[in-house]
């Protein structure tokens, strides 16, 4: 006969619930404002075109991860 074994659940473990919220247009604009960039600046920096840039920042494009890299990229200047 074989053993059960008894699941056993740590609360204190810290665990991280962030809900992760995409980022919007004008809180991109503003983290790129922030910077000091042109959208051309900040396009060559995330490898897109300067129109894509604009479309992030109206709201008329989703996002990509590397406009999320924004927020990180802010905070670190």
């Amino acid at each position: 006969m074989a053993c059960a074994e008894k699941l056993v659940l740590d609360r204190t473990a810290k665990v991280n619930y962030t809900v992760r919220m995409p980022m919007k247009g004008p809180e991109l604009r503003r983290l790129r404002h922030r910077m000091k960039l042109t959208q051309n600046q900040l396009a060559e920096k995330l490898g897109v075109t300067e129109n894509t840039v604009a479309r992030w920042e109206r709201d008329e494009m989703k996002m990509s991860e590397s406009a999320r890299l924004m927020k990180i990229l802010a905070k670190a200047k």
